[in-house]
C-alpha cells in the first residue's frame, strides 16, 4: 500500500512525463489537467475521454 504522499509524487511524474511525451502546446492542448476527486491526484485527461485515471483510494 502506498502512502498519500508516493501517490501524490507518482501521479505528478505520470503527468509531467504525459506532458513531455506529447509536447502540449498550450495553444492546442488535446490534455486538460484535472484533480481525481478520489484521491485529490492531479491527472491527465485526454480531452473528450471519460477519467481514465486509475487510482488506489478504493
Amino acid at each position: 500500500m502506498e502512502s498519500e504522499v508516493d501517490h501524490r509524487i507518482k501521479a505528478r511524474h505520470v503527468y509531467e512525463n504525459e506532458l513531455r511525451r506529447h509536447a502540449v502546446s498550450t495553444k492546442k492542448a488535446s490534455f486538460r489537467l484535472m484533480t481525481c476527486l478520489r484521491c485529490q491526484s492531479k491527472i491527465l485527461l485526454k480531452q473528450g475521454h471519460q477519467d481514465s485515471h486509475q487510482c488506489d483510494t478504493n
